[in-house]
């Protein structure tokens, strides 16, 4: 629990900020508002075009707050805006329907069940494809490899090393015994998103997740 004395303190340094730049507690709380109004879609029973409408006008309300909190530093409130932008793309395009462009819809749950493959199932789920799978999987190589090369180029804390080598090993493991035991193709076939995955991870990540899928397939036999 925080003690008296640094309540006080954080309560003289928003009196300070009320003082000082009024517009930034102002448009700070604002945001907080607008974002509040992002989750009023969530179990709503309206309509999802009326959701859609309320979610982005949220984050969009949201973000030109956070900028006009941050001026007159341009900079912080453009990175300000785009973080909080990120933040509410984020969950809305792994949890919702509601990212709709050009008419198509968004997400990484279809809307609807995917439909199988004459080799096999290739989504990992009923409404979740290989594909969106594999290319969300650069991303978190990538932030694995980052980490990892900030641990051996700059000397930073071995946690970084952990993070990383976390990253690239273990989902690595997971998918290719997953793969492997439901008797899949290498990476269910998305060989491009696979190829970039290896490159990114200087083959750790591909040595495991072969090694891994040897294993799979050992585990269990084609039904016949």
């Amino acid at each position: 629990m925080s003690s008296p004395d640094s309540v006080s303190l954080h309560a003289r340094g928003i009196v300070e900020l009320a003082g000082e730049r009024p517009h930034t507690l102002i448009f700070y709380v604002l945001t907080m508002v607008c974002v509040a109004t992002t989750l009023i879609p969530d179990g709503s029973r309206g309509d999802l075009s009326s959701q859609r409408r309320t979610y982005w006008s949220g984050t969009v309300f949201a973000a030109a707050c956070a900028f006009i909190a941050a001026l007159p530093n341009v900079r912080t409130g453009l990175i300000v805006a785009g973080l909080c932008v990120f933040c509410l793309v984020l969950p809305a395009y792994f949890r919702t329907q509601l990212i709709k462009i050009g008419g198509r819809v968004i997400a990484f749950e279809s809307a609807e069940y995917l439909p199988d493959t004459a080799d096999g199932k290739d989504p990992y789920t009923r409404r979740a494809s290989a594909a969106k799978v594999w290319w969300l999987s650069i991303f978190c190589v990538g932030i694995g490899a980052i980490n990892l090369l900030a641990y051996v180029i700059d000397h930073e804390p071995v946690l970084y090393g952990l993070l990383g080598l976390f990253l690239l090993t273990v989902p690595a493991v997971v998918s290719g015994l997953n793969d492997g035991m439901h008797r899949q193709r290498i990476a269910r076939g998305q060989y491009l998103q696979f190829g970039i995955v290896t490159v990114i991870s200087a083959g750790i990540f591909t040595v495991c997740y072969l090694l891994a899928r040897s294993v799979g397939l050992r585990m269990r036999r084609p039904t016949q």
